[in-house]
């Protein structure tokens, strides 16, 4: 009885130790050959490795290998800034050798430890961002590591993982029969070979055609093909072995740049081919937006990932505009075939076989472990080139019988036009025939009235005589008529400057005048100034019309002498609240001092005279390309259209009136305009009815 309980007591302890070591590295059985043998979650033993400093010593001998617990499900995993262990045994019961590979999963940096039962431990490295030189392993798509297992062999895995792309770990170690996985590689290798095959002859045939026709259609079209070729060559890990071999961070530019680039090719090569323009205006300018937003995306995904490396983060994005992508395709689509284009039914039917191959494609990689649905994708790919290819030949046919069509028709057009040719030939030379005889009438008539003109040419010799003697006597007559005026002006000079130096004398004397006599002599001033200013003016016309003026230049500081003569008009501004606004600049130019004082005041004078009261006028001296301008701009009536044409002509009345009564002569705008004139320069206005005048002069800067 004693035994009995004993032997039921070591029975319960066993079992419950059984229990108690369920999952605590039990070895997993290789049995039979297989074609491979996906590890359980209960043979597999996980460890966090916060620090990231610990290496195979310290999990297989030291403390932490107390720490191991149980692999239940991929969540347990749940954080990417620390390492990962992972420990489970493998036991070969096969009865011959097989050389056996395993591969974990797709993650960056793993190491692999196998503890052999002679207790070596064997150190292999691999992963997606590993450089070329510290792998151990050839990489494709995922890591495969060789275990070497013989028959009876009892080995422990130790696997260290770590991930730099924010994406979580994860442990799916499968053991894979070698010679297996060679055909797989081999049939994938002649697959990939024959594809990337047909993209490249695709790529250069489309280049060569856009080279020779110059057409875009077949460059976006080669583009496209290129950077949808180039995302299936990361995605296959081909990069990591031909080209970023040292530097694999670079493949997750490459992808994002391909995947980014493919559909704005795509969408460049449809606009082209289908000449949305044309077809579909509205639906061309929301493609070029759609292109602009691809674009933009890609250059804040590569920004993203430049900066963080959150790949994780940056995938979730790109497979979202992916989606937004093909179903904005759809919906283009949709359009397009309403139109009942023929081209237009090839891009449906190539788009078609590729969402086909990438939904099957999908499917697979959800569900089958060695099933490499990107294949299906491929497959896609392929139809969808071929069918494009097709549309394009179908293009390029109908484009030559269009060409054959225009020919021919241009061929008819000519020879109608020779025949027309020909009739109005035959019109042409009746009508020839017919103006010579007329031609010979008129040229009886031209030589008759050739006679008469004879005659009349002597004739008008004769009458040319007579006219010149006349205008030689004119020009005497009016030399002395000029001669007579500058007599009469230079004597009646003198006393009028005696008389108004006498009558403001009296006027000064005004305490014994009474206000009717202080009018009368202001009233003599007025008009004695008045008669004084018309001579002065009718000497300076005289001066002009006999070429008698003598400029003497001289370096003058314009702006000093603005400002002086500006001033000297203040007093008559004030009588009718004017405000002088002057803006200049400091420069010297070579100039008539004195002729330029006239020109001045004669701008000013005519400013006050039509400018209203209470208003400004703006005085403005300033360089502009190596010219020295003066404005003077009042706010007066402005000038009309027949004010303009008559505006610098002698003794000439404009339809504005000065605002006070002041007189004017119309000589004074001729005379600056002579003056400015002798100085190399010139004068112009600018102004609209009823919004005021601005006088420019435009000088020499020497």
């Amino acid at each position: 009885m004693r035994f009995n309980l004993t032997l039921f007591f070591l029975f319960t302890v066993q079992c419950l130790l059984a229990h108690q070591t369920q999952g605590k590295n039990i070895p997993f059985s290789i049995d039979k050959e297989a074609k491979y043998y996906v590890i359980p979650f209960k043979h597999i033993e996980i460890l966090k490795d916060k620090s990231k400093s610990l290496d195979i010593s310290d999990v297989r001998d030291g403390v932490y290998s107390q720490n191991f617990f149980t692999y239940k499900s991929y969540d347990q995993v749940n954080s990417f800034e620390e390492a990962w262990w992972c420990r489970f045994s493998l036991q070969n019961n096969t009865k011959s050798f097989f050389d056996w590979k395993m591969y974990i999963g797709f993650n960056n940096i793993i190491d692999v430890y196998i503890h052999r039962p002679n207790n070596q431990v064997i150190h292999k490295r691999g992963g997606q961002y590993v450089p070329s030189s510290q792998r151990d392993v050839i990489e494709g798509r995922v890591s495969s590591f060789n275990l070497g297992m013989e028959p009876g062999d009892l080995v422990t895995i130790y696997i260290r993982v770590e991930n730099i792309n924010h994406r979580l770990p994860y442990f799916e170690p499968v053991v894979v029969n070698s010679s297996y996985w060679n055909k797989s590689i081999q049939r994938r290798n002649l697959f990939e070979g024959i594809f990337y095959g047909i993209m490249l002859i695709m790529v250069f045939y489309n280049a060569f055609i856009f080279l020779s026709y110059q057409d875009k259609t077949y460059i976006y079209y080669a583009g496209y093909i290129l950077n949808v070729s180039f995302y299936f060559f990361v995605l296959k890990g081909f990069t990591r072995e031909y080209f970023f071999q040292e530097n694999p961070l670079l493949e997750a530019y490459g992808w994002q740049i391909a995947l980014g680039l493919s559909p704005i090719f795509y969408f460049q090569f449809v606009r082209t081919y289908l000449s949305l323009k044309e077809l579909v205006p509205t639906w061309n300018k929301i493609i070029k937006y759609a292109e602009l937003f691809c674009a933009v995306v890609l250059a804040i995904q590569l920004v993203i990932t430049y900066f963080t490396f959150n790949i994780q983060f940056v995938g979730t994005i790109a497979y979202f505009i992916l989606i937004s992508q093909a179903i904005f395709s759809l919906i283009l689509l949709s359009i397009l075939v309403k139109t009942h284009n023929k081209l237009a039914y090839y891009i449906a039917a190539g788009s078609l076989c590729l969402w086909t191959g990438g939904i099957i494609g999908l499917y697979f990689t959800v569900t089958e472990y060695f099933m490499d649905g990107l294949v299906y994708g491929q497959y896609g790919v392929i139809a969808e080139v071929l069918i494009f290819s097709l549309g394009l030949g179908y293009r390029m046919r109908e484009n030559k019988t269009e060409k054959e069509n225009a020919q021919k028709a241009l061929i008819n057009q000519f020879k109608e036009n020779e025949k027309l040719q020909i009739q109005i030939n035959q019109k042409l030379e009746a009508k020839v025939i017919e103006r010579t005889k007329a031609l010979q009438k008129k040229t009886l008539l031209l030589e008759q009235r050739n006679e008469e003109v004879t005659a009349q040419r002597d004739l008008l010799e004769l009458q040319n005589k007579e006219i010149e003697e006349k205008r030689n006597m004119l020009m005497q007559l009016n030399e002395d008529k000029n001669h007579l005026i500058g007599i009469v002006a230079h004597d009646l000079r003198n006393p009028l400057s005696t008389a108004l130096s006498m009558s403001e004398l009296v006027y000064s004397d005004g305490d014994n005048l009474d206000d009717d006599q202080k009018s009368s002599v202001n009233l003599i001033s007025r008009s004695l100034r008045r008669m004084n200013e018309m001579i002065e003016k009718i000497l300076d016309m005289r001066a002009i019309e006999a070429k008698k003026i003598n400029m003497h230049f001289e370096k003058t500081d314009v702006a000093e002498m603005v400002i002086q003569v500006t001033e000297t008009f203040k007093n008559e501004a004030k009588k009718k609240n004017i405000l002088f606004k002057i803006e200049t600049e400091n420069v010297k130019a070579s100039v008539d001092k004195s002729y330029l004082i006239q020109i001045l005041e004669n701008l000013i004078s005519n400013a006050l005279k039509f400018s209203p009261f209470d208003s400004n006028i703006l005085v403005k001296q300033y360089l502009k390309e190596d010219k020295l301008l003066i404005e003077v701009k009042d706010k007066g009536p402005g000038l009309t259209k027949e004010d303009h044409q008559k505006l610098f002509g002698k003794f000439q009345r404009l339809s504005a009136k000065p605002t006070n009564g002041e007189p004017s002569t119309g000589l004074g705008l001729s005379i600056v305009k002579k003056y400015i004139e002798a100085m190399n320069g010139k004068i112009w206005c600018e102004s609209i009815y009823g919004e005021g005048a601005s006088f420019i002069i435009e000088l020499q800067n020497k």
